[in-house]
């Protein structure tokens, strides 16, 4: 992707984009916090890069996915579940953004990369049974889950995924059954 500024300046790549949206609007990481972000956006980045590895190859097939859902993904979902907060009873301590009481990119970046595979965990391929769309790649990680559902419920992403705006799931190569 590429955007250019008011100002001017061409900036592309996805996450320099982020980080210039989040600075103009708000959502920038502290600089105490710096670091901390720069390690969720770089293990989005390299979580992103292992889904990649096996959706974009015209041999994808369902054993590749079911590896990928059954064996890379749970270890990724368990480096990111020590990462989130841990929801409170309390409302006045608990958080749901990744950086203690406030939003920023970061908490979209990872947002986004967890939908992608909620999304391709209950996608159907060729010879799945209907159950298979049930199938909730977080079910064995509650603080995701609960960062999760705390994300999308947000009224204008909520809105935004009830809207003809979002793009449907689709997988680039479909197996053949």
């Amino acid at each position: 992707p590429a955007i250019e500024t008011s100002d001017g300046v061409k900036l592309v790549q996805s996450h320099v984009i982020l980080r210039y949206l989040g600075r103009s609007v708000g959502l920038d990481c502290e600089c105490t916090e710096f670091d901390y972000c720069n390690i969720i956006a770089a293990g989005v980045e390299d979580l992103a890069k292992q889904l990649s590895k096996i959706l974009y190859v015209p041999t994808f097939s369902v054993a590749m996915r079911d590896e990928y859902l059954k064996s890379t993904l749970p270890t990724w979902l368990n480096y990111f579940e020590k990462l989130v907060p841990t929801p409170s009873d309390d409302a006045e301590q608990s958080s749901p953004y990744i950086i203690n009481d406030h939003l920023t990119w970061v908490d979209y970046l990872l947002a986004a990369a967890l939908d992608a595979n909620v999304e391709f965990g209950k996608f159907i391929l060729p010879g799945d049974s209907a159950d298979h769309g049930k199938n909730d790649v977080l079910k064995d990680f509650p603080k995701l889950t609960h960062y999760y559902q705390s994300m999308f419920s947000r009224p204008a992403i909520a809105d935004y995924l009830k809207s003809d705006k979002r793009y449907p799931y689709k997988i680039p190569y479909m197996p053949k059954n």
